[in-house]
């Protein structure tokens, strides 16, 4: 009999620190599964991507391989102490450089050096060998497990030290669960941390590799669940998850364009054209049914000749707007949008359409300088997509303040959105609609998508999308995503994704540099046809 496909997952479960502490504890207390055995896997996981890496490198400071390990005073330590121990079993020179002495660990940690030292290994104080201006890195790899997810306040002292140390040499770098100085829950780092090649995530994938300082930090990521029974991970609901490529349904012989949706596109304001003109062009090459159009009387002839694919339509004032968006099924406002009077009333216009809505650019920024359109008058429901900056606006807070938790950034925008539309929805005694989210998508390195259910990372993106317009194409995407059926949670997660896709492909076929929004567009085209998974 024909065996079916195995399902693929949607998306990826990521933890707080304290979650895959608890999974640790419930393993050893509840599973009986000693604390030393975890530490023993994680500790071969670690030297088997060492090795790996050696031999991929053809490390040359000598024909044995070395390493090179600084270990902490707790559990993180107490991996780099098994690694130290299984490369000196296998042969390897080995360097090993403790924070604190052997004599001070406990527990596990305790154990794990002590095994390294059954092995021969003899370890070397950092403190000793700052002292004695010796404080030299003789191996070909580093392995990082200085600090593990329990840090909490800056980077200082010894700790410091040997985390500019091993920046400042230039070698590849493994570290133990998460780069030593990154906060394993928001990405953000605490003052100083090391820059790894690789880190091995264990037991279970931490939420701030995935977003902020990490993308710059953590280099490839790996994970290891060290054979904790699966059973555990239903006791801890996820406290984000990683999205994955979603396939779109392939299209009926008998589909027509009124079936596939139509989006209206609302901003290109004097001189700004181009940014209205690419939102659209991505809705239709996103596969929307029908494009249209609603801008300045001097650019309806450019985007036509641009795009002639697209209805492109004047509006002088809001009560054009209002006639041609009863022909849509969905809204994009803000690309190119301006902030003048024009720009303010086709936004109130906006506010009191019942249809899916993408809000972005200058309709973030005049929803910042008139917070009262934070409570439209219509339930339909609506994505915003700030980059930090608008975010930082609308939520009264520094770029920096919004960096340092782009988790929290995310959802506290969405709850404040949320909220003054049920306060709308209950003026109007509109009960029916109080359902409908908003949803809140944070622009940057590990972008985060809240729909006030669940908090979403997105990890494709490319340095090439580092440039003028990236923002209009993903607007555009995703009212097309809309139009053709999606909620508006799927459509800022699979928008997210593709556009970060197409990124990577279109810089990885002209370089990173000079790379634009409208090379993304090939890419882009041939993503939405995909009918697999991607990897």
């Amino acid at each position: 009999m024909p065996t079916s496909k195995p399902q693929k997952p949607e998306y990826t479960a990521l933890y707080l620190a304290q979650q895959v502490r608890e999974f640790d504890r419930m393993a050893i207390d509840q599973r009986g599964i000693p604390g030393i055995s975890l530490m023993k896997r994680a500790g071969r996981a670690l030297f088997n991507l060492s090795v790996e890496l050696w031999e991929q490198n053809q490390c040359t400071h000598g024909a044995v391989p070395a390493i090179t390990l600084f270990c902490g005073g707790g559990n993180n330590g107490g991996d780099g102490y098994i690694v130290a121990g299984l490369a000196a079993q296998a042969g390897w020179q080995v360097q090993l450089i403790s924070i604190t002495d052997i004599a001070q660990l406990k527990g596990d940690a305790l154990l794990a050096a002590q095994f390294a030292q059954q092995e021969g290994v003899v370890g070397q104080l950092w403190g000793d060998l700052l002292a004695k201006g010796e404080a030299q890195i003789t191996g070909d790899i580093i392995v990082d497990a200085l600090l593990g997810t329990g840090l909490s306040r800056e980077v200082s002292g010894k700790f410091l030290s040997a985390i500019e140390v091993i920046n400042d040499a230039k070698l590849p770098v493994i570290s133990a669960d998460i780069p030593s100085g990154l906060c394993g829950d928001t990405g953000r780092v605490f003052g100083a941390a090391v820059r790894a090649s690789h880190t091995i995530s264990f037991i279970g994938r931490k939420r701030g590799l995935y977003t902020g300082k990490a993308a710059d930090l953590a280099g490839e990521l790996h994970f290891d669940s060290l054979a904790v029974p699966d059973d555990i991970y239903a006791e801890q609901n996820p406290a984000a998850l990683q999205i994955l490529h979603r396939p779109m349904p392939k299209r009926e012989k008998s589909s027509h364009k009124g079936r596939h949706g139509h989006v209206l596109v609302v901003g290109g304001n004097h001189g700004m054209a181009g940014a209205i003109a690419m939102a659209a062009q991505t809705a239709a090459r996103a596969g929307a049914g029908l494009v249209s159009c609603a801008t300045r009387s001097e650019h309806v002839n450019l985007i036509t000749s641009l795009q002639p694919e697209i209805m492109s339509h004047a509006v002088p004032t809001a009560q054009d707007l209002r006639q041609l968006a009863q022909r849509a099924s969905v809204l994009v406002i803000g690309p190119g949008l301006g902030k003048d009077a024009w720009a303010q009333d086709l936004l109130a216009v906006a506010c009191e359409l019942e249809i899916p809505q993408v809000w972005d650019a200058d309709a973030l920024n005049l929803l910042a300088q008139f917070p009262q359109l934070f409570q439209m008058k219509t339930s339909a429901p609506r994505v915003v997509t700030p980059h930090p900056g608008e975010a930082a606006r609308l939520l009264g807070l520094t770029v920096k303040e919004v960096e340092a938790d782009r988790f929290a950034a995310a959802g506290d925008l969405q709850l404040r959105l949320q909220a003054a539309q049920q306060l709308n929805d209950q003026q109007q005694e509109n009960t029916a609609s109080s359902k409908v989210s908003s949803v809140v998508l944070l622009k940057g390195a590990g972008t985060i998508i809240a729909d006030g259910q669940q908090l979403y990372v997105n990890s494709t993106g490319s340095p090439a999308m580092a440039t003028g317009g990236m923002g209009d194409v993903l607007s555009g995407l995703i009212g097309s995503l809309l139009a053709q059926g999606m909620s508006p949670t799927l459509a800022a997660q699979q928008g997210a994704f593709l556009h970060g896709k197409s990124g990577e492909l279109a810089g990885m076929a002209g370089g990173e540099r000079g790379t634009l929004a409208t090379d993304l567009l090939p890419y882009l085209r041939h993503l939405v046809n995909e009918t697999d998974y991607l990897v």
